[in-house]
């Protein structure tokens, strides 16, 4: 992507130090909430565990579908995690990973790739 290799750094940055401050981030943040008011009310405990119900939602998808990609996904792990695919497939005989991302690209738009 960016034509050369990242340094050190970088590297350490994107694996470890940036998820790690944003892991304690999020966490500090939803240790020690204040209770939710309005001027003189206060809202009961209920609504606000679905307001984190419908915070959660939009992002709980994406662990999930990738638990389920992994289970359903034929071969060993690290066939998956290489996308080399199963053994059946014929792509992973001749151990390339399939079609060029462009082709495959392509092939899922159908006809609209053509013009």
């Amino acid at each position: 992507m960016l034509g050369f290799t990242p340094g050190m750094f970088w590297k350490v940055c994107w694996v470890a130090i940036s998820p790690a401050l944003l892991a304690f981030i999020v966490i500090s943040s939803l240790l020690d909430q204040p209770p939710l008011t309005l001027f003189d009310y206060q809202y009961p405990e209920w609504s606000i565990s679905v307001g984190y119900l419908i915070g959660a939602s939009s992002f709980i998808c994406i662990p999930f579908y990738m638990v389920y990609k992994l289970v359903w996904t034929p071969g060993s792990l690290k066939q998956v995690r290489s996308g080399t695919g199963s053994p059946g497939d014929p792509a992973w005989a001749k151990g390339g990973q399939g079609p060029p991302l462009g082709e495959s690209w392509r092939l899922g738009l159908g006809n609209w790739a053509d013009g």
